[in-house]
């Protein structure tokens, strides 16, 4: 396991002060990707993950297809968290999309 190095003066003093809790939260925030930053190949175990979890959730009913329009006011606003996970084989890439709500923006809480 390799532990993340402080980058600026303010994270080296953070990281001396609390060293278990810097680097906790460094671990914490090399989890999710960022789209930007992927490259092709990763893109596309993406877009196949993310097409898997589209399919499990309409095949466990968590959501419909809306009829009509739909008042901006009844909309949920929500973004995908996409994991990238160690495989066997190094040249292989394995890709994990989740689908969130952002928030509490259920109008009907």
């Amino acid at each position: 396991m390799t532990l993340p190095t402080p980058a600026s003066k303010a994270e080296r003093k953070y990281s001396v002060k609390d060293p278990s809790r810097f680097d906790a939260k460094k671990l914490a925030k090399a989890v999710g990707v960022s789209w930007q930053r992927l490259n092709n190949e990763q893109r596309a175990a993406m877009k196949e993950a993310r097409g898997i979890k589209i399919k499990k959730w309409l095949a466990a009913r968590v959501c419909k297809a809306a009829v009509g329009d739909v008042p901006p006011e009844r909309l949920m606003r929500m973004r995908w968290v996409l994991v990238l996970k160690g495989a066997d084989d190094p040249k292989v890439v394995k890709a994990k999309a989740r689908l969130v709500i952002v928030g509490f923006t259920d109008p009907d809480l």
